[in-house]
């Protein structure tokens, strides 16, 4: 059924009054909001004017955008207006609606009551497929402006603290980061060595990137000869953003040196929208950001961090060259097998009944296949649907559990049972590095 948007117009003077950004329901000193991380995202649960949904946590925005309500038939919105919106990708601007007085809610005791969104209305923009759960939205500047945002990866949580004050001894051994804001986005203005080259810029800090790196290449002299992937390298609101990737022998950023990264290169289409970043030269994502215990403080324009395990791990992509998407739930059938005692005999027994109950299930296909990989020599294709990975049906498995197994470690052989035209078929690939 085609879904659509209600349009909401009613004054409401509480809301109106209502105090600017987030605030503390009650008396507590730090909320603790769970997340989901999967493909280097955040997603945050959310209530949307009394509406359940699940947004992108992303540094690299300013406003809140509602995308995708393909779980409700409507969603309820005050006071909108038309405009254009524009960021990555090499399409145009997109048709859109600001709405303000929206009511945002995330656990019990974070509340904004007068919250700006903007809603877009092309619901080809869909980034629930790549996540495994569902994405109605993002929200950026206003989540982190009042207060400090703690973020913990390895326990997948965020702590938002009502005191912005940080302990010295809470931030021993943490690293800390001056930031510029710009247009209500944290940048970092540093020195890059890239090589044998060297530029000083901003890079924007981008918890909406799920790469490490990206560098404008037009900023750098890039060596063509390095081997590298012409890659898709995410989705923006005016298209898909490709460009190269490449493995460097190292990159420095101000005082961080990271040995061996992979970094991506974003051609001049994909980004035409952002040159107005006055002396951008790149991003700095979540595959780097997910390595610390991260700390923002907005107020103070500084980024504390401090390492975790994950520090060590050596930067990969794609080690078995196959992406895959969550294409939607389809009906099976589970067998139960319940046991009743029979009592028409002297001796006791205990006879199985054999129940189906049908159930919903979530359903993954192959949506790219590197032509250099092994998956790809050996027969695997795009659209083919994924069946099992290591002998595990891929029905009872989250999408990030099977990127896991897909990254889990260069030289790991892996079994994959796949479906097309109806036919099944099995593989077994090595995990390689593709650069």
């Amino acid at each position: 059924m085609r879904k659509s948007i209600a349009f909401w117009f009613i004054f409401c003077a509480y809301w109106l009054m209502a105090q600017d950004g987030f605030v503390f329901s009650g008396k507590k000193s730090k909320i603790t909001i769970p997340i989901e991380f999967v493909n280097n995202l955040i997603i945050v649960p959310l209530e949307l004017n009394g509406y359940k949904m699940n947004f992108l946590l992303d540094t690299g925005v300013e406003e809140s955008i509602l995308f995708s309500i393909e779980q409700y038939e409507s969603v309820l919105f005050d006071d909108l207006k038309p405009i254009k919106l524009k960021g990555l990708g090499g399409g145009e601007p997109v048709d859109a609606f600001k709405s303000n007085g929206n009511k945002l809610k995330i656990t019990n005791h974070f509340l904004d009551n007068n919250h700006t969104v903007y809603v877009i209305l092309n619901q080809e923009i869909n980034i629930s497929p790549r996540v495994g759960v569902p994405v109605n939205g993002i929200i950026g500047y206003h989540f982190f402006k009042n207060y400090l945002v703690e973020i913990d990866y390895i326990q997948k949580r965020i702590i938002v603290w009502r005191d912005n004050k940080v302990s010295k001894n809470k931030l021993k051994n943490y690293q800390v980061l001056n930031l510029e804001m710009v247009k209500n986005k944290p940048f970092l203005q540093s020195k890059v060595w890239i090589e044998k080259d060297t530029i000083s810029g901003r890079l924007l800090l981008d918890t909406g990137n799920s790469d490490a790196f990206w560098l404008f290449e037009s900023q750098f002299k890039m060596d063509v000869s390095k081997p590298h992937l012409v890659d898709f390298l995410g989705k923006g609101f005016n298209g898909d953003v490709f460009g190269k990737r490449t493995r460097l022998d190292h990159l420095k950023i101000g005082d961080i040196t990271i040995p061996k990264p992979i970094v991506s290169f974003p051609d001049s289409l994909s980004i035409k929208n952002v040159w107005s970043d006055n002396n951008r030269i790149g991003s700095i994502g979540s595959e780097f950001l997910k390595r610390n215990h991260c700390i923002w403080d907005y107020s103070k324009k500084k980024l504390y961090l401090k390492p975790n395990k994950w520090i060590q791990e050596n930067y990969e992509h794609n080690l078995s060259g196959i992406e895959v998407s969550h294409s939607g739930m389809q009906w099976k059938s589970e067998a139960i097998t319940m046991y009743q005692k029979n009592t028409n005999s002297s001796v006791v027994s205990a006879l199985p009944s054999v129940f189906y109950k049908v159930v919903l299930k979530p359903v993954y296909n192959i949506t790219q296949v590197i032509p250099t990989s092994e998956a790809y020599q050996k027969g695997l294709r795009s659209g083919d649907i994924l069946i099992s990975i290591q002998n595990k049906n891929v029905s009872e498995m989250k999408l990030g559990e099977i990127v896991e197994i897909l990254k889990s470690g260069t030289n790991k052989k892996i079994k994959i049972e796949y479906e097309r035209n109806g036919i099944i078929k099995t593989l077994d690939i090595t995990l390689k590095r593709q650069l």
